[in-house]
């Protein structure tokens, strides 16, 4: 019986309102007055108010869809948040452009447009009226409605009734802008928040995306989210939440992949896909059919140097048949923060795992602050470069126990490292009992050359130290450090294969340095010219005989380093 009630209720209103749309202008704006002020009372979501708000302006105005934008105060644009199924199906896809032109106008002159023709092949009248934000008539929407039913364009009574309607709804429009940007930021910091603690609480890395994963789909109150990584030119699944696994079986994977792959094409910050079943223009029809995915957003992933490295997606928003602009923009910001918390952040402890060993922490904070100042893909700068030998190691070492022998060149490289890392040097390699540092790469630094000779200095004193050290203990070792320093330009970069790669330098200054450290003698700082040019005002050095070395036509100058003024 009660269902009965209902039904006859409902049959009641409609025969109600189509008298009410057949009367004249003040009979239409009384009663839409009356249906906004009954749908802001009993309808607590905003979009779904502006749903219903739409609903009646179609049926009022006569019109076949109708839609509001809001204006975006951070790109200045226009951002789509309620729109009926029709043009969603139709210009989702595009970024509803053919409708943002009007709208743009309208905005732009401060008053309605009212538009005829073939505007597009879909619509062939439009009419958009602005609204503002109370005192200071900052952009604030437009609402517009498409497509007159039975005439060729919107009259001057639908621009009237329009413009009661955004007149009516500006206070509380205002007021929901700002309380939903207000919401919005507050789950985006929510989710902020949880992704750092996640990243401090979960080291496994793909355990970490799972986690990711879930939190995106809880925020945006969706069914279904999936992280996509490219492994070559493919994207893979590198974390899903349970339901969308679950999905994979049925053809979901397929299309939420072709999804991903789009959205990256786009190269927009965020791609909303809506009604999928009826817009089925990009993907294949038959996964669509199979599939469980009706609406999609998809962001792209991006690395630190601004590479696409994947997508984020997250489908099926529940409850509901598709996801909103709100949704849209939320996604944008939170996915663009996941990709630096998560990413970038892996990005750069992956640089800090692979540079600390080379260089001192407070070099690889500054890496970290500007990745690309490594120059990765090959640079010339000038560099200071040392290469440090140990003297009458070989015959030693023949006669050492491996084991023996072993601890002693750690114990001296550990001294060493730590001299050159305390000086702001990298280790560039260590070549069986010689060491190669650099002072001027990765990073360039004032000074770097007076660094590099107190450096070398420093070695040269600690040695005798570590030499006394082991004699107290009764060890028969004695070991001697000849030391090459030359300054220039060098080619740095990563250097050799796909499979091994190695931060160097390479180039006739950095021969040159070899050459000096191999005439060094035992406890002996040779270097070059170039070199004594740059500190020449800090050091006091003893000017030697020109020296020809092996790949030079002409002596070089040396000047053997005793010591810092």
């Amino acid at each position: 019986m009660k269902r009965v009630l209902t039904a006859n209720k409902a049959g009641s209103n409609e025969k109600e309102e189509a008298k009410l749309f057949a009367r004249d202008l003040k009979d239409k704006e009384l009663f839409l007055y009356r249906k906004l002020n009954e749908i802001q009372k009993t309808v607590s979501d905003k979009n779904d108010v502006m749903d219903r708000v739409l609903h009646y302006l179609v049926k009022t105005l006569d019109a076949e869809q109708a839609f509001v934008f809001s204006f975006d105060k951070s790109s200045e644009g226009l951002e789509m948040i309620a729109v009926t199924d029709r043009l969603r199906s139709i210009y989702a896809a595009s970024g509803y452009k053919p409708l943002r032109k009007p709208c743009t106008l309208s905005l732009k002159k401060h008053s309605p447009i009212r538009v005829s023709g073939k505007i597009t092949p879909y619509v062939r009248s439009i009419i958009t009226v602005p609204a503002y934000t109370f005192g200071e008539g900052l952009p604030l929407a437009v609402f517009g409605a498409v497509n007159k039913m039975g005439a060729r364009e919107f009259s001057l009574e639908d621009e009237k009734l329009l413009s009661a309607v955004v007149d009516q709804l500006q206070q509380p429009l205002q007021y929901s802008y700002l309380f939903g940007e207000v919401e919005r930021r507050n789950k985006e910091l929510r989710l902020v928040y949880k992704i750092d603690q996640l990243i401090d609480q979960v080291p496994d890395f793909t355990e970490l995306l799972h986690r990711v994963i879930d939190e995106f789909v809880v925020t945006l109150s969706a069914e279904a989210g999936v992280i996509f990584l490219k492994k070559g030119k493919k994207l893979e699944v590198a974390a899903a939440n349970d339901a969308a696994r679950s999905r994979f079986q049925r053809s979901d994977y397929l299309l939420l992949r072709e999804i991903a792959e789009d959205s990256i094409e786009k190269e927009t910050k965020v791609s909303n896909y809506a009604d999928l079943d009826k817009n089925q223009k990009h993907f294949d029809a038959t996964e669509i059919r199979r599939s469980e995915t009706r609406a999609a957003l998809s962001a792209p992933i991006y690395s630190a140097e601004g590479t696409v490295m994947g997508a984020f997606v997250v489908s099926s928003k529940k409850n509901k048949r598709n996801f909103s602009a709100e949704d849209a923009k939320l996604f944008t910001a939170i996915a663009s923060q996941a990709d630096n918390a998560v990413f970038q952040e892996r990005e750069k402890s992956k640089l800090r795992n692979a540079f600390k060993r080379y260089v001192s922490e407070s070099v690889v904070n500054e890496l970290l602050k500007d990745p690309e100042s490594l120059g990765l893909g090959g640079k010339r700068q000038n560099v200071a470069v040392m290469f440090a030998d140990l003297r009458g190691f070989t015959p030693l070492a023949e006669k050492m126990d491996p084991k023996e022998l072993v601890g002693f060149l750690n114990e001296y490289f550990a001294v060493m490292t730590e001299i050159i890392f305390k000086y702001g040097g990298t280790i560039d390699k260590y070549i069986g009992d010689s060491i190669m540092a650099l002072f001027g790469a990765p990073i360039t630094r004032r000074g770097d050359c007076f660094r590099c000779v107190q450096a070398a200095l420093e070695m040269q004193r600690e040695l005798v130290k570590l030499n006394r050290k082991w004699a107290r203990a009764g060890l028969e070792v004695q070991f001697k450090l000849g030391i090459g320093v030359n300054y220039g330009e060098m080619v740095v970069g990563n250097l050799g294969s796909p499979q091994y790669m190695n931060y160097t330098v390479i180039g006739d200054n950095v021969n040159l340095a070899a050459r000096l450290e191999s005439n060094a003698k035992p406890g002996q700082v040779l270097v070059s010219k170039a070199m004594y040019e740059q500190v020449s005002s800090d050091v006091a050095a003893d000017k030697l005989a020109p020296l020809l070395v092996k790949g030079k036509s002409e002596p070089v100058q040396v000047y053997e380093l005793k010591g810092i003024l």
